[in-house]
């Protein structure tokens, strides 16, 4: 659309040489966003999916948490699902995530210890310092 080769304003400043042409500041920081976002680690992507995984196709386990919530004094939020399209979905994922950082460690560290594997790798990522500073840049750049 604003390229300058072949683009609808160049055939416009063809036709209109003394027309100015703005571009949208909307779009602009939206592909700033989605660039700064590309430029985080995967693994913050990996471990909403991982978490979310974990709980999709299991009743047990999603009762097992709501439990864990009340017993930890927390609203019962759901885990949400992050869908393809990067940045924009995965930023309520990514907050819910941070807002119960505390609470899934704490229930992944009780589900590690009982030997759920998937659990074990979830824990390591999710105690890992830079994890949740990764998740509130995601936050701060795509907010």
């Amino acid at each position: 659309m604003m390229g300058a080769n072949n683009s609808l304003a160049s055939r416009l400043k063809e036709k209109c040489p003394n027309l100015f042409l703005m571009k949208c500041s909307c779009h602009s920081f939206r592909l700033c966003a989605s660039y700064a976002c590309g430029k985080l680690p995967n693994d913050v992507e990996q471990l909403a999916r991982d978490v979310y995984n974990f709980f999709s196709n299991s009743p047990k386990r999603i009762d097992q948490y709501k439990e864990f919530q009340e017993f930890a004094n927390v609203l019962p939020h759901k885990i949400l699902h992050p869908s393809q399209t990067r940045w924009l979905s995965l930023e309520l994922v990514i907050k819910r995530l941070i807002s119960q950082y505390n609470e899934l460690t704490l229930h992944f560290t009780e589900q590690a210890y009982k030997g759920v594997l998937q659990a074990d790798n979830i824990l390591e990522k999710l105690k890992k310092p830079e994890t949740k500073l990764c998740l509130e840049c995601w936050v701060y750049l795509t907010g």
